[in-house]
């Protein structure tokens, strides 16, 4: 390898050069450029780059890659995001009792919970149907679930529904392939069953023209011209396999008149009154078992669940459009809340979403009815257990509501006036619980009597690079503002870095205001990516601290590159080249696209770097004589 002779000569594009004078180094990084991200007037610092998050309105679901343009999401939140310029605790949630009046417990996990007022009744009341197949009616003033079960359930589904006509109003359980169960007064109950006539089999019902509607596990509509009372008259069947149908629903047709519908493990079908049979909408999705499980109508769509995916179906003007809108869209979950999409449930202000964490199973494709020949086995799509959580939809951003410490199921629930108070209403393993909701949106600044979980609440941000990945960053200050916050009631701030999920903390926030935290005692820390997470306390739940802005202030620190003056002595011929060869060799480097390699002795050592020509002066003396001093300037890129 060719190297320098002495410290009065370089060597550049391995050519021999003489000159005059040390080689002078210097630094020649351009400084980073600083910008501002988020709130754009807090941008006063002219050497920091500044990013600020005082609106977390745009929802879960964004793990990583924060910019401009998702400054709004969070990755993780069970803290209430839906209000700018507040980050506060999760709403209050409410156990009540698994037991009779007289103490006596009750087993197994919540079947279904369904709202009804009886006629008997001054109010909307909830009725639950337990684990030991059990109906059961709360009673709010108390806490208890009365003095003992109002009927015993052979074989009951998830599906109950209120049906009112002219003569009563009835509550209504489902027990597929067992028949079903009604009641008018929540105190006598009567067993329609598929032993005394098959046309009682129901797996759901809907209702449509003011009449009880049903369908069979084997996909055969029912109706009932006078109520449940009486036998259902068989309408067309679907011609899918059996248990197939997954949910029955009214919405509209392509031009505007209500018609009923049925969700299915393959896809979405309309029932075509007129010709007495099913037809096949635009909304066809791969088998999955869960496909369409809890759909439902709200607001102008259909909304149909398939796992953790959910499709939005709209008809309207003779077209109809299928799109997804589910928490899946973006980065998904955290792998701890891997479930599926069991029950949807519309409120004033949100779609709310069960997602029930206890699944773990084989998905059978077809295995047994009509069309099974050859299509047999099983598909292994879901296995492990993750924690169920309810989520709320806004048609813009994803909110979790609850989120659970485990695996235990989560499939009914119900959103009403009983008790003469909205609230949600979920069975999670054995316990009804039940939160209260609100009609409209809310100013928490102005609310008095909002209630608070006390157990806590926790918010991650998505990982943010500053538009490089790999580059060196350096973060200097984190600047939160407060308000609410005291002793018991507080914000734990901590900081990741570099996709490392161990936390280092900053401090806890006891004290309204600004609150200033410094990385690495005031030397910064270095980072490529940086997320936060908030960790909410109080002891108290008509109070939550309340966290109004976050502000990061870093800089980028650009690799340092050096640049390199040199005065080449092209009087006289060197190392065998003339002076003629000389210039025209410094003219090759002039133009070539690579980048070349210079070195130079330094303490009787060679240091060689590669570099680019950027400035060449005196390159001869006037005339024909070729002789001249050279000034280079060569720069590292």
């Amino acid at each position: 390898m060719a190297s320098v002779v002495n410290k009065n000569e370089i060597l550049l594009n391995s050519q021999r050069y003489k000159i005059t004078g040390p080689v002078r180094k210097t630094l020649v990084s351009i400084a980073a450029p600083r910008f501002t991200i988020g709130d754009t007037q807090r941008g006063a610092d002219p050497r920091a780059s500044i990013l600020t998050q005082n609106d977390f309105r745009g929802g879960i679901g964004w793990e990583r890659g924060l910019d401009p343009g998702t400054i709004d999401r969070v990755w993780w939140s069970t803290c209430q995001t839906r209000y700018k310029g507040h980050l506060l605790m999760p709403r209050k949630l409410n156990a009540a009792t698994s037991a009779l009046s007289d103490g006596t417990a009750i087993s197994g996990s919540i079947i279904s919970i369904i709202g009804w007022q009886s006629s008997a009744a001054s109010q909307e009341e909830i009725y639950a149907v337990f684990g030991d197949n059990k109906v059961y009616k709360y009673n709010n003033a108390s806490d208890n679930w009365g003095s003992a079960a109002l009927d015993t359930l052979t074989n009951p589904t998830e599906e109950a529904i209120v049906f009112r006509d002219s003569t009563a109003s009835y509550l209504i359980f489902a027990r597929g392939d067992s028949g079903y169960t009604y009641t008018t007064n929540g105190t006598d109950y009567t067993d329609k069953d598929a032993s005394s006539d098959v046309k009682n089999k129901v797996a759901f019902f809907t209702i449509w023209h003011g009449q009880l509607w049903g369908i069979k596990k084997d996909g055969t509509l029912l109706q009932w011209a006078s109520g449940p009372t009486a036998l259902a008259t068989p309408k067309a069947q679907l011609p899918l396999p059996d248990d197939s149908v997954t949910e029955l629903l009214v919405y509209r047709d392509a031009a505007g008149s209500p018609i009923i519908y049925a969700t299915t493990k393959v896809g979405l079908w309309a029932y075509d009154e007129t010709n007495n049979r099913w037809e096949e909408t635009e909304l066809r999705v791969p088998f999955h078992e869960a496909g369409g499980k809890g759909a439902i109508v709200w607001r102008d769509s259909i909304y149909f669940p398939a796992g953790n995916a959910l499709y939005r179906y709209q008809t309207g003007s003779n077209t109809a459009v299928v799109s997804l809108v589910g928490f899946d869209r973006d980065h998904g979950l955290p792998s701890g809340y891997a479930g599926e999409i069991t029950k949807l449930i519309g409120t004033h202000n949100d779609l709310l979403v069960l997602l029930n964490g206890d699944i773990t199973q084989e998905y059978s494709i077809f295995p047994t009815g009509r069309q099974s020949s050859g299509v047999g086995g099983t598909s292994p799509v879901v296995s492990g257990k993750g924690k169920s959580a309810v989520l709320g939809w806004n048609e813009g951003a994803w909110e979790v509501l609850w989120a659970g410490e485990n695996n235990l199921p989560l499939t009914s629930g119900h959103v009403g006036s009983a008790y003469n108070k909205y609230r949600l209403w979920f069975g999670f393993g054995s316990v009804v619980y039940w939160i209260k909701l609100q009609t409209d949106i809310i100013n928490p600044d102005q609310i008095e009597d909002f209630q608070y979980d006390t157990g806590g609440g926790t918010m991650e941000t998505p990982y943010f690079d500053g538009g490089d990945a790999a580059g060196n960053k350096t973060a200097i200050s984190l600047r939160a503002i407060t308000s609410n916050c005291s002793t018991n009631v507080n914000i734990q701030v901590e900081y990741a870095t570099d996709f490392n999920e161990s936390y280092t903390s900053m401090g806890t926030i006891t004290t309204n205001g600004v609150t200033t935290y410094t990385f690495g005692s005031g030397a910064g820390v270095e980072f490529s990516s940086i997320k936060f997470r908030i960790t909410m306390s109080t002891n108290n739940s008509a109070s939550s601290p309340d966290l109004n802005l976050l502000e990061l202030r870093f800089r980028e620190k650009i690799p340092p590159k050096f640049g390199f003056s040199v005065n080449i002595d092209a009087s006289k011929t060197f190392a065998g080249k003339t002076v003629k060869e000389q210039i025209d060799n410094i003219t090759t480097v002039i133009n070539t696209n690579t980048l070349v390699a210079f070195t130079y002795k330094d303490n009787d050592s060679d240091r060689t770097y590669n570099v680019d020509l950027v400035a060449a002066s005196g390159f001869e003396y006037t005339g024909l004589d070729e002789r001249g001093q050279m000034q280079l300037q060569l720069v590292e890129l």
